[in-house]
């Protein structure tokens, strides 16, 4: 590649990455994925692909982490996103979580209600702004 030009990744975004293959929700918070490493990105795109089932009043919660495995942090702006209640249909969606000044963040789901068949997520991620 020449000096002049540049990749899109080079510029700051990575390419889609796997966290969470599709996993069962659950009434309590589980976290789903691995943490992500957030440093030096702006942004965090999490691609959601939901199976509804019978789950109501679904959640996805991003803790942050001044270092890795450390005290979980709630985001004090748009940390929980409402994925769906009640007579939802399965989806895919991109959510995005403002990561400028957080370290690390992990991804966490609840389902208020499970239901006999729980609903499932299946997580992708991309960062951006570097």
């Amino acid at each position: 590649m020449s000096e002049g030009s540049f990749s899109p990744r080079i510029l700051g975004q990575t390419i889609g990455i796997s966290i969470q293959a599709a996993k069962a929700l659950t009434a309590s918070y589980a976290n789903f994925g691995s943490e992500i490493d957030v440093r030096g990105y702006t942004t965090l795109g999490v691609w959601v692909t939901a199976d509804v089932n019978l789950s109501t009043n679904v959640n996805l919660k991003a803790n942050a982490y001044h270092t890795s495995g450390g005290t979980a942090y709630e985001l004090e702006t748009n940390g929980t996103k409402a994925l769906w209640t009640t007579g939802a249909s399965d989806f895919t969606k991109l959510y995005e979580f403002d990561v400028s000044s957080i370290n690390y963040i992990q991804l966490q789901a609840i389902a208020g209600t499970v239901g006999a068949t729980a609903g499932t997520l299946a997580i992708t991620i991309t960062k951006s702004g570097k």
